[in-house]
């Protein structure tokens, strides 16, 4: 099994459980932002949808590179252009909800920002 399997995928919060303590909502969408920001440098913002975050990358490439490797992650993300939305989590422990979705973002960018300069990469088969 893929190891991040064992700890299941991360889903943003329902409209339920919103509704049911909008404060905590609040409180953990205040909470990721925070972390995202922090550790990537990157704005991020509101969706129009309850439940998610976005984080706005640099250009639609780096967005889809970094809604792949969330993804893997086993974080579920979508994406608008430029804006990779990753969900609110009403959980924070090690390894799940919102810790395991600023760590994949965070991961991503790092890992975005290791990648060679696009205008170096060389034409399949090429020297």
């Amino acid at each position: 099994l893929p190891t991040g399997l064992a700890h299941g995928l991360v889903e943003p919060v329902t409209a339920d459980e919103i509704a049911t303590s909008p404060e905590r909502y609040e409180a953990c969408a205040v909470d990721l932002e925070k972390r995202l920001r922090e550790h990537t440098g990157l704005e991020t913002m509101r969706a129009g949808a309850p439940g998610w975050i976005g984080v706005r990358c640099a250009d639609e490439e780096m967005a889809v590179w970094i809604l792949r490797a969330v993804i893997v992650e086993d974080v579920l993300a979508r994406r608008e252009g430029e804006v990779v939305y990753v969900p609110v989590s009403l959980i924070d422990a090690p390894q799940r909800g919102r810790a395991k979705v600023a760590a994949a973002v965070s991961q991503a960018c790092r890992l975005w920002q290791l990648q060679p300069a696009r205008s170096e990469k060389r034409p399949a088969g090429g020297l």
